[in-house]
């Protein structure tokens, strides 16, 4: 059965304080852990009989595989809490994490190019750690690497592609390998490298690179095109790692991370984040990609404030608006960032931080000791409105 906001699961232990997002099998919940007062993100998956729908056996898998989760933890990594399974529903808990997507960090302009190779090099060792034990994430984006609030730090989350997200039409999706847009195809190791170079690219550009589906009609555009001062280094590294043939990629993220720029300056860099901000929900993946090493499910929640005084609030006060946060139709073909159809959230600030685990990434482990200073000026600014040539008519620039 469906649950609802206002609901309590596990005997009282979890009150659903407000729905963040539904796809074809489950639901997504803010939600507090009502023994210690904290907020968590509840992630559901149902066993329906329908054609093409999870069966009892792919809801035992994701229980096995969300339990294994609760066991694996990194400081770069959102964390998995709980799970559990109620009413024939599995349901997994995660913490829930304050701060700013690079999505949203980028809207008007670009990072700096030694700034976004110091982030993807400090993602990359949180990936390491997923590699290590077997684990892939590949659902790479700027959306799920966030600024954790109030800190000079980064920690990626994400979602489980093997279980969850068959609304989203993977075909759209610009950080997507071509071989995880085919539904009987092998990902690999050399999938997630196309992620993470996807998303370097936009982090450079503030561009979203053309879906690789869509790229033998419309060529995908170096980044230098948008940005000429970028180098010529940090752009062969990029197209590189987005080869369509997984044998033209790097074999590792160690080689592939080998071909990045390796002057970094020895200061810490200050991103700045808004006080309050638009936090757009991704869309879910296809889940019937046969995939010969576990994916990892991390968690699901949003990179935002928490609502305040939600959980004692009447069910009423606490449902969000389903037109504006969800729209199943439309998620089918949104992108990650950007995408006007995203479902998207305004989140208020919190006058004092939620007291979940901090989990952290270091931005710039260099010198610790040194102030932090503002973001630096790219030499040339992109045109954040324009329309970039290299979508289709379903996507937009960030």
């Amino acid at each position: 059965m469906a649950f609802s906001v206002g609901e309590t699961l596990q005997a009282g232990k979890y009150h659903l304080d407000a729905l963040l997002e539904e796809h074809p099998w489950g639901s997504t919940f803010l939600s507090t852990h009502q023994g210690v007062d904290q907020q968590v993100i509840i992630k559901t998956f149902q066993a329906i009989q329908q054609p093409g729908g999870p069966s009892q056996a792919h809801l035992d898998a994701y229980i096995s595989f969300a339990q294994k989760l609760v066991r694996f933890h990194h400081p770069g990594l959102s964390r998995v809490i709980n799970v559990f399974e109620e009413n024939h529903t599995a349901c997994m808990v995660s913490e829930f994490i304050q701060g700013t997507s690079f999505c949203e960090l980028i809207k008007d302009q670009p990072l700096n190019e030694t700034v976004a190779i110091q982030i993807i090099k400090q993602v990359t060792q949180a990936l390491h750690g997923l590699h290590r034990h077997g684990l892939l994430h590949l659902n790479l984006s700027p959306r799920r690497i966030l600024q954790r609030q109030g800190h000079n730090t980064v920690i990626l989350i994400g979602l489980n592609s093997r279980f969850s997200g068959q609304g989203l039409d993977r075909h759209n999706n610009p950080y997507l390998a071509l071989e995880q847009t085919q539904a009987a195809a092998q990902v690999s190791l050399v999938s997630e490298i196309y992620g993470i170079a996807a998303t370097l690219y936009t982090l450079v550009t503030g561009k979203e690179p053309t879906p690789a589906a869509q790229r033998a009609n419309h060529p995908l555009l170096s980044p230098r095109t948008f940005h000429p001062n970028l180098s010529e280094t940090l752009e062969d590294a990029i197209m590189q790692g987005m080869a369509l043939d997984p044998r033209d990629r790097p074999p590792t993220l160690k080689a592939w991370l080998s071909l990045l720029p390796q002057a970094v300056p020895n200061t810490t860099t200050q991103l700045q984040a808004p006080p309050a901000w638009a936090v757009k929900l991704p869309a879910l993946r296809d889940a019937e990609i046969k995939i010969p090493v576990t994916t990892v499910i991390a968690s699901e929640q949003k990179a935002a404030e928490s609502l305040p005084n939600m959980a004692r609030q009447t069910v009423a006060d606490t449902r969000i608006q389903k037109s504006p946060v969800i729209s199943s139709e439309s998620d089918q073909n949104a992108t990650d960032c950007g995408h006007p159809e995203q479902a998207s959230m305004l989140l208020a600030d919190r006058s004092h931080p939620s007291p979940e685990q901090e989990t952290t990434l270091q931005v710039n482990q260099l010198d610790q000791s040194a102030p932090p200073t503002p973001r630096q000026e790219i030499d040339h600014k992109a045109d954040i409105e324009a329309k970039s040539p290299i979508h289709s008519s379903s996507h937009r620039d960030m």
